[in-house]
């Protein structure tokens, strides 16, 4: 029976007037196609006639990465147990696993992860396959690539993280799988902007919620309810102030916590008349009790930028 098939296949070479070499072509291309299609049987049949694994169209997408981009995990383990690249990179700088990340392919994603796909090659400036997928609102992906090893705190040139594309799509549960995987919810862009202020700023209120339980700092400017009702106790200024005639104020930052306490490892000067009221109004402020700031009905964490004036 064998041998049958293969005169069969010469003959129609012969008949045809194709070459064994433009044979190998017609392979090639068919192979795309049933790849693109999630076709197993044809891509078994065309590997074993010598189609070329690692065939790319024009813009050097393989094979594996139409299958990959598209779901078919068979095909995905065929192409690459015949010698295809899963690192190759298209000419406008996709990888099979980045193409994952894009279209949510979580199947697909494991296989070329357990292939040892590179998770260090980024897209764009410097966009992994982690922060595409979160961009992209991709849950199951995310997990999967986190799963896979990939630095859930990893950022672009700009400083973003993955949890900042996340909370400024407002892709819900894409932020929670980052923050259950240890994301840092307190990250700064170089632009100081951080997931919070991400969240506040295109109203995705879930989101902001989210952050909030998890400890995220919001800025006073950006919270519906600020911390109110301060109760601090009086300044101890040192004798050394007493007979200087002070003008202007005293401006601390600090955190308030979600329980309304200030946060006295967070108290820090910003300006001051003089430099000896500065111990004594770092800890005024440290001491101040607060009614805990709200987004929605949910306590947070604020940083706040408070004054004190001196003099008449």
């Amino acid at each position: 029976m064998k041998l049958r098939s293969l005169t069969f296949i010469a003959l129609l070479l012969v008949g045809s007037g194709l070459t064994t070499e433009s044979f190998a072509q017609a392979n090639d291309a068919d192979l795309l196609e049933a790849a693109a299609g999630g076709n197993a049987g044809m891509v078994t049949t065309l590997l074993r006639l010598n189609a070329n694994p690692n065939i790319a169209d024009s813009l050097g997408y393989s094979a594996l990465m139409y299958a990959a981009q598209l779901g078919f995990v068979d095909v995905v383990g065929l192409l690459a147990d015949a010698g295809a690249d899963v690192n190759a990179v298209s000419s406008e700088g996709w990888t099979a696993l980045l193409l994952t990340a894009l279209e949510g392919q979580v199947g697909t994603a494991t296989e070329l992860l357990t292939r040892g796909a590179d998770m260090t090659v980024t897209f764009g400036g410097g966009f992994t396959a982690l922060m595409v997928a979160a961009a992209r609102g991709h849950a199951e992906v995310t997990q999967a690539l986190v799963d896979g090893g990939m630095p859930i705190d990893e950022t672009l040139s700009d400083g973003r993280t993955a949890l900042m594309a996340a909370s400024e799509s407002g892709h819900l549960e894409v932020v929670r799988t980052l923050i259950e995987n240890g994301a840092n919810v307190n990250a700064e862009a170089n632009s100081g902007t951080t997931a919070a202020m991400s969240a506040v700023r295109n109203e995705h209120v879930e989101v902001q919620k989210l952050l909030a339980e998890s400890g995220a700092v919001f800025l006073g400017g950006l919270v519906q309810d600020l911390p109110s009702n301060p109760q601090c106790p009086p300044p101890a200024w040192p004798e050394s102030v007493w007979e200087l005639e002070l003008d202007g104020q005293v401006i601390v930052e600090f955190v308030v916590d979600r329980e309304g306490e200030t946060e006295d490892s967070t108290v820090t000067m910003i300006s001051t008349p003089h430099p000896d009221l500065e111990e004594a109004a770092i800890a005024m402020f440290g001491a101040c009790k607060f009614d805990a700031g709200k987004i929605d009905g949910t306590a947070v964490r604020v940083r706040l930028r408070q004054g004190l004036g001196l003099g008449g």
